[in-house]
């Protein structure tokens, strides 16, 4: 059986613009995952003390967006 991507795409009912645009959306949202993780690293190295509530209060600003 040799089907292609855009029989494949047919079948289920997206475009393959869909498929690309929502793995551009992905890469965008990793990187910010990925900055998150780094910034919260960072403030737990500078404050170890800090407790998870406080280390959300002082992330939320990077987990807020307009979306």
């Amino acid at each position: 059986m040799n089907y292609s991507l855009n029989s494949l795409y047919k079948t289920v009912g997206i475009s393959k613009q869909a498929v690309d645009q929502y793995a551009k959306r992905q890469l965008v949202f990793d990187k910010q995952i990925d900055q998150l993780i780094q910034d919260a690293d960072i403030l737990k190295e500078e404050h170890p003390g800090c407790g998870v509530e406080k280390m959300y209060l002082c992330l939320q600003k990077c987990l807020m967006s307009r979306y």
